[in-house]
């Protein structure tokens, strides 16, 4: 696409950068927690230390743990409510309903402290994931539907390089905040009160944009679907262009609507052609979260500690090293690689590389374990292993998820982009459980 195509959607990128704050949001949301109860004065403040001083490693699991987990279950809620709410109001609406949601929850968070203890990081947790959940499922289906065919693919592609900014970010404040600001409540209320810069970017930018103009077909308002695409196109209403795909448009979702006659919510499974694309966004999420991936970026600063890097300071400058990693890579693969490699053949060797690096991380492990409290240089040895299955599940899933917003149309898009958020959530909660009960143990 040269300069003028470029010029001729400019609205939709727009839009896109507008709606994907969202997505910055769900990456910072992921990264951000893990350092904060990593901090010495986190533990001390909430009474995570021993009666000498000496940390207690149980109690700060725990709460690592919880800090997490709460977080995945309002996300799992979030996005199991965002179908219905977003086909009653529109996307624009709805984005912006949940976008306010986060934000009373990153207020909870950012309030703690003093005679307001965890239980207001745990609630603010649990009402942020539900707004983040519900985000994370309506944004792309959203981003979707206004995109015109010749760019969709790019720009659903950005999704997961804004995750990967977002938890790069995070990863980096919680660094500043850690070599910066040693103890007062500050510790955690930067980071988690600066959640609320993309909630207010999103917030404000989303009163810019138009609704979608299939949803407003599908709710009869052809005329203002009409206004809205060819504002979207930088084209007039008349234009032979706009007319053409207002009338696919209109075609397609009369085409869904006769194939869901005595179907409803089985149209999922059942509704021609859909069986196979519901297993792939389902099966794709779930082999992401069983890879372990995410499990890494939660609680980067407690593994990277786990190999050999002692001391807070080191522990989350090897994570933003590792986020750094994640942006370059998902980055490279989405502009450069995605469509000469296929997304097949980057899911199949990314996700070969990923799983021989993660077996020669647990044997570097096992068979040379980091003395405890002593420095040592072997965690160099360790951090390219690490960085470089960064490499390849940045290139893997940044590849599936474009590959999942191109293989689904309209209404069905948004459903499956609920149902494989959902499986997701799920598949993290159980992940995230399991490894509570290991850390117990």
């Amino acid at each position: 696409m040269g300069q003028q195509g470029t010029f001729q959607n400019i609205r939709v990128y727009w839009l896109a950068f507008v709606v994907y704050w969202g997505i910055v949001l769900f990456g910072y949301d992921t990264g951000i927690g893990g350092g904060v109860v990593s901090m010495t004065y986190f533990k001390e403040h909430f009474g995570l230390v021993n009666a000498d001083g000496s940390a207690n490693t149980k109690k700060a699991n725990d709460v690592s743990s919880n800090v997490v987990s709460v977080l995945q279950a309002g996300a799992f809620f979030g996005a199991l409510g965002s179908a219905p709410i977003s086909a009653a109001i529109g996307r624009k609406w709805s984005l912006l309903s949940f976008t306010v949601i986060f934000s009373v929850g990153a207020i909870l968070q950012t309030v703690a402290g003093g005679s307001r203890g965890l239980g207001y990081i745990y609630a603010g947790r649990v009402i942020a994931g539900i707004g983040i959940g519900a985000i994370s499922a309506v944004a792309p289906a959203y981003v979707s539907e206004c995109s015109p065919k010749e760019v969709r693919g790019r720009i659903t592609g950005l999704f997961q390089i804004m995750v990967a900014i977002g938890v790069m970010l995070s990863y980096f404040i919680n660094f500043g905040v850690g070599l910066h600001i040693k103890t007062g409540f500050n510790v955690w209320r930067i980071p988690f009160g600066l959640q609320l810069a993309p909630a207010g970017i999103m917030a404000f930018g989303l009163l810019t944009v138009k609704e979608s103009p299939r949803w407003l077909a599908s709710k009869g308002r052809t005329e203002e679907a009409l206004v809205n695409l060819a504002y979207m196109r930088k084209l007039s209403v008349h234009d032979e262009a706009i007319r053409a795909e207002m009338a696919e448009i209109e075609a397609a979702i009369e085409e869904e609507r006769e194939a869901r006659k005595g179907l409803g919510m089985r149209e999922a499974f059942f509704g021609k052609g859909n069986f196979i694309r519901f297993v792939i966004a389902v099966v794709i999420f779930i082999l992401q979260q069983w890879g372990g991936q995410n499990s890494v970026n939660y609680y980067a600063p407690q593994i990277f500690t786990s190999i050999g890097y002692t001391g807070t300071k080191n522990s989350l400058l090897a994570s933003g090293i590792y986020g750094i990693v994640k942006v370059v890579a998902t980055a490279v693969f989405v502009f450069f690689m995605v469509d000469s490699l296929g997304r097949k053949v980057s899911l199949f060797i990314s996700s070969m590389g990923m799983g021989v690096l993660f077996f020669i991380i647990g044997a570097l492990l096992k068979t040379h374990p980091p003395p405890k409290n002593v420095p040592t240089p072997r965690p160099r040895a360790r951090r390219w292993p690490r960085c470089c299955t960064s490499t390849c599940a940045s290139t893997r899933w940044g590849g599936a998820r474009s590959r999942g917003c191109t293989c689904r149309t309209s209404s069905r898009r948004a459903r499956g982009t609920t149902a494989s958020r959902l499986r997701r959530r799920r598949s993290g909660s159980s992940t995230l459980c399991c490894r509570r009960s290991r850390r117990r143990s």
